[in-house]
């Protein structure tokens, strides 16, 4: 405990951000509030709030691109929009197909190394409800996920399994029991996919990595309700130290050295986290969508 509480008070709070000067903080702050009101004045043209006349001067030339195309380059608007479109889809799908097929492949390789259920372990396993629903890898790391879209299921190694005394083994297992049950598998699939096809928004991937956190938090916070704390905390620090971050599947499994600084927070002072986003993340993510704003106005102008 003292080990994880030193670990936990020298961790970095924050993102590093693109600019700590006074000078970047006004540029980040100038340019989310131009996109902000360019896509706010946007808004209120497309739903007719507005009339023409009165979205005229700066937004308007923002927003209306057409003002200042030519007539030629204004018929190309809508097939670029929907290049764009249909590019990120693509890319996103792609991508996240490559991931599912990566974590079949990963999982395809552990089912080789199965081991049969020991007695003690099996009693553990009857006492969460988890009979038939976990299976044990001969592996040395110490490492449990939850994997599986349709059915899914647990994983255990070996390393962690002898590492683990039964109320850790039971804490493990009801945090892993969470993500069974909440299909968080699935979840993450999703999440990971908007992510994959909005790459242009920065706080996209903030979000996803704020969803996975309220998914690892949730399921400590079960476990902590059924073994108490000190179970929990003895049982991530011994994967922290054993594992090495090495065996973490790169797909859908949900594992248990994710954000462990947030994990750590909350088992030592009980904080919860909310969603951090940085200045310029936020500016450059306003910034992206003014930008397909002007290009979405010229394609439908």
């Amino acid at each position: 405990m003292r080990t994880l509480w030193r670990g936990w008070r020298s961790w970095p709070r924050t993102k590093e951000p693109m600019s700590d000067s006074k000078a970047g903080r006004r540029l980040w702050v100038a340019l989310g509030i131009v996109s902000g009101g360019c896509l706010g004045f946007s808004g209120l043209r497309v739903s007719g709030v507005l009339s023409p006349p009165a979205t005229a001067g700066l937004f308007t030339a923002c927003c209306e691109s057409t003002i200042a195309l030519p007539a030629g380059a204004r018929a190309l608007l809508p097939s670029l929009w929907i290049g764009l479109a249909a590019m990120a889809l693509g890319c996103g799908l792609l991508r996240t197909a490559r991931r599912v097929l990566r974590t079949q492949r990963f999982i395809s390789r552990l089912q080789a190394r199965r081991l049969a259920i020991p007695r003690d372990v099996a009693l553990v396993l009857k006492e969460t409800g988890l009979t038939g629903a976990v299976g044990l890898v001969d592996v040395e790391e110490r490492h449990a996920f939850c994997h599986g879209l349709l059915r899914p299921r647990i994983c255990l190694t070996r390393g962690l399994v002898y590492s683990l005394t039964r109320p850790e083994l039971r804490a493990v297992l009801i945090h892993e029991r969470h993500h069974l049950a909440n299909r968080h598998p699935v979840q993450l699939l999703l999440t990971g996919l908007v992510a994959e096809v909005l790459f242009f928004l920065p706080l996209a991937d903030d979000l996803r990595d704020y969803h996975e956190a309220r998914c690892e938090l949730g399921a400590d916070l079960e476990a902590i309700q059924g073994t108490g704390r000190r179970p929990l905390a003895s049982a991530l620090m011994k994967m922290v130290q054993g594992a090495e971050c090495q065996f973490a599947a790169q797909g859908l499994t949900v594992s248990g050295l994710n954000v462990t600084q947030a994990r750590v927070g909350q088992l030592l002072e009980g904080n919860e986290i909310g969603p951090s986003f940085s200045l310029d993340r936020v500016a450059l993510s306003l910034a992206s969508l003014a930008a397909m704003c002007v290009l979405w106005m010229g394609a439908a102008s």
